[in-house]
């Protein structure tokens, strides 16, 4: 039989087996054609193109979900990466600027208007803002000259780390001599690269919650994201592997070592320069039983760590909040800022407990795509109650029971991450002596996802799962993977990345008519 002919019945065999959930996508896609065109002409070529490409990954769907969601993001990335318009997620082209500024050889950070300078080509670039890819780009000579762009400051809490995809997709395209044209979607494709590697690496790591971990990695608003510059992209990557620890460390039967310690403290180190409020992660080891170490000495170790990271998170705040960001201005000011929450304790208490509650109703921002100017009430509807029920009801299927102790101390961390949000948001957004928290967004608290259902799911009211308490109390260290999650089927599988790509699709369509692309 030759190649093709295989490769014929292979399809054949797919088709036959998952033609339910191509019916279903393309009836999502028809529905939000309608819906979101309305009355406009409808570009059926893209429509169907959109359909064609976001189907590809149902027929690679296997048993291991890492895979599957790697699949997934690398195809539907790519199309959102030329979908989106120039420079339109949110501060993307002071993203780009900070991307050219790192490709040029500047890993530090300077608020000082003669150490900003980059390439003409940046504003070139960003003369295209909201553009589709139809822009004339291709028409532009790259230039060799450098101009200012104090706009770069505005990135100043994030280290070069963050920006090292996109800047090494700026050095290739100009290496090769692609032009701007492919050198900018060149550097966007980069981003979301390693934000699917990231994913791939945190869903491959974690042993239990997988179905949580893919479903966030594929999260509309995370893919979108990635395939834009924003350092948002490297940021949740990297959250989600760091979680993937954490969850690890809490739910493993195996005892805590050095090597994974080392690890987790790696990734909180990096969390520091990327996402500062979720260095508060690293907390966890408190709330973990000595028990659960390997021996007295690496209990102490992992003390000691958590010192490392709480003074490295004092430095690097040190270290940012000496360069004024030019988006700041005269009323904003964190150190004063600071003066006015000491002064004036239980107003500041108020403001932060209320921008805390209402933090719960920004859900739907995360489908409120661009420059926070399009939004579907629709779509974000229809995620919320599908994350409610993953959250909720889906058995995952745990087979041991957490300690109060882990219960509380992860709740405490969730809670901790939440008002560090705020209150960077407080100090650094805010103008002085304000009675509302400025600029906080649903985009900031994805991170969080995949550990709510840890505190919240209640499927075994429903599903009776057996709990070992010779397990649960971790006295059997040769035990490897009892408590691990069961596979899911390949089927169940489909299901999960079937649903994802819908939603995805969904603000994939939304987009284009938005735009009349």
């Amino acid at each position: 039989m030759s190649v093709v002919s295989n490769i014929t019945i292979q399809f054949y065999e797919l088709l036959k087996a998952r033609w339910k959930y191509l019916i279903a996508l393309a009836i999502v896609v028809l529905i939000a054609t309608i819906f979101f065109f309305q009355f406009n002409p409808i570009p059926k070529k893209l429509i169907v193109f959109v359909f064609c490409l976001s189907s590809v990954p149902i027929f690679f769907v296997k048993e291991k979900l890492e895979t599957s969601a790697l699949c997934c993001i690398l195809i539907l990335g790519t199309a959102f990466t030329f979908i989106t318009p120039v420079l339109d997620t949110p501060d993307e082209p002071s993203h780009l600027a900070r991307a050219f500024y790192v490709a040029e050889g500047n890993l530090g950070m300077s608020d000082k208007t003669a150490d900003l300078e980059v390439s003409k080509d940046y504003q070139s670039m960003n003369e295209r803002v909201k553009q589709t890819w139809k822009n004339d780009l291709k028409s532009v000579k790259p230039s060799n000259e450098k101009q200012a762009q104090v706009y770069i400051t505005t990135t100043s809490t994030y280290s070069f780390i963050s920006y090292l995809p996109q800047a090494m997709g700026l050095i290739i395209g100009k290496t090769l001599s692609l032009g701007l044209y492919w050198t900018f979607y060149l550097g966007r494709i980069f981003n979301l690269i390693v934000y699917a590697l990231l994913a791939y690496l945190a869903i491959k790591k974690v042993k239990y919650y997988k179905v949580m971990f893919t479903a966030i990695a594929l999260f509309p608003m995370s893919i979108y994201l990635s395939a834009s510059y924003s350092q948002d992209a490297f940021a949740n990557g990297l959250i989600l592997l760091t979680c993937a620890y954490l969850v690890n460390f809490l739910f493993s039967p195996r005892k805590i070592d050095y090597k994974e310690l080392f690890i987790f403290f790696t990734l909180c180190l990096v969390m520091i320069s990327c996402k500062l409020p979720y260095v508060l992660l690293s907390g966890i080891l408190i709330f973990i039983e000595p028990k659960k170490y390997k021996n007295k000495k690496t209990y102490m170790t992992a003390l000691a760590l958590l010192a490392v990271l709480v003074l490295g998170t004092l430095l690097w705040y040190l270290y940012y909040s000496t360069i004024q960001p030019v988006h700041r201005g005269a009323q904003v000011n964190p150190s004063e800022q600071l003066s006015f929450m000491k002064n004036n304790l239980f107003v500041s208490i108020r403001v932060l407990i209320t921008a805390l509650v209402e933090s719960i109703n920004i859900f739907q921002m995360n489908f409120r795509f661009g420059w926070l100017k399009y939004f579907s009430a629709h779509v974000g509807l229809l995620y919320l109650a599908y994350f409610g029920g993953l959250c909720l009801f889906f058995p995952f299927n745990i087979k041991k029971k957490l300690s109060s102790l882990n219960k509380y101390g992860l709740g405490l961390i969730i809670l901790g991450v939440m008002v560090m949000i705020i209150l960077s948001q407080y100090l650094t957004w805010t103008p002085v002596g304000e009675l509302t928290v400025v600029g906080v967004q649903g985009r900031y608290f994805i991170g969080l996802f995949v550990l709510i259902p840890i505190l919240t799911n209640v499927s075994d009211f429903f599903y009776k799962q057996k709990i070992d308490p010779e397990l649960n109390d971790i006295t059997e260290p040769h035990i490897e993977n009892q408590l691990e999650e069961t596979s899911l089927s390949v089927e169940n599988n489909i299901w999960l990345i079937s649903v994802s790509i819908c939603f995805v699709v969904s603000m994939m369509i939304f987009t284009i008519a938005f735009y009349n692309i």
